[in-house]
């Protein structure tokens, strides 16, 4: 366990444990932030599989035991990621997360947040970059991509916390998108054609957001203008052109509610496909 320079009772509690497996690993002055605990903790860890979670997330009874059975069973993968369920602070289940494919690195963190992978990769690749923090994982996961096998494992075995505290919450996940497109064109995964696409994708899915689910048209527009600004291909969007006429409709309340209407609809119809197809 690492810790970072808490001030609550994190000390007490795992000092509380009598157990010769735990050891508590100290960060001076939070140094590295995250990635520079996930590096030290792997730095120090003894086992054969490596893995870190964090405490607003918790695992099912037997995770662990059935990553590393996956693992023991197909040598030829050396990390396994696996579906998950988003919960509220009462751990009151929100949504069924299916992970996606390992071919989808580079366009979604795939990996996710329940996942397990052998010694050698840190071996092999290292620590994370700290100054990336906190997209910092998503570049140190292409480089293990890029060496080695990838699989995942559409059982959900975690439940992962959403709520306003989370680093997600307290950044926003637009901006955590646009840090992550920023460190791509860092490490050359992204040309700069590449980077203002990206950075046109954000905020056309942005603007989406904004129009749907806020009922703000002023954002919608003017996100909406950056991203064809950013990419002009946008401009063959009829769907777009469609959302900008309603924008400035005189019903466009109306007409708001009732896409979003139909858009919980198909939400709850996929979501139950979801969960139907991975019982």
């Amino acid at each position: 366990m690492v810790d970072g320079g808490s001030n609550d009772r994190t000390l007490e509690i795992i000092r509380s444990f009598d157990d010769p497996r735990i050891r508590l690993i100290h960060q001076p002055d939070n140094t590295g932030k995250l990635p520079g605990a996930i590096n030290l903790g792997m730095a120090e860890a003894n086992g054969d599989f490596f893995t870190w979670t964090q405490d607003d997330v918790y695992y099912e009874s037997d995770a662990i035991e059935t990553m590393v059975s996956f693992l023991n069973n197909y040598q030829d993968v050396a990390l396994v990621y696996t579906d998950y369920w988003d919960v509220d602070d009462k751990s009151n289940l929100i949504r069924y997360q299916r992970v996606n494919p390992p071919e989808d690195i580079l366009i979604d963190d795939v990996v996710r947040v329940c996942f397990l992978f052998r010694r050698e990769i840190f071996d092999s690749i290292g620590p994370q970059n700290t100054k990336y923090h906190p997209v910092h994982e998503r570049p140190w996961r292409i480089k293990v991509a890029q060496r080695f096998n990838l699989k995942p494992l559409h059982v959900p075995l975690m439940y992962y916390a959403v709520h306003p505290d989370s680093l997600t919450g307290r950044i926003g996940g637009w901006t955590l998108q646009r840090m992550t497109a920023n460190v791509f064109l860092q490490e050359g995964y992204f040309d700069n054609r590449l980077y203002r696409k990206e950075l046109a994708r954000i905020d056309i899915n942005q603007a989406y957001d904004a129009f749907i689910f806020q009922c703000d048209f002023v954002n919608f527009r003017k996100l909406s203008l950056l991203g064809v600004f950013r990419n002009p291909a946008l401009l063959l969007n009829r769907g777009l052109w469609k959302m900008w006429l309603i924008s400035l409709h005189p019903s466009r309340v109306e007409i708001q509610e009732s896409l979003l209407e139909k858009w919980v609809a198909k939400d709850k119809y996929q979501q139950e496909s979801m969960i139907y197809r991975n019982k």
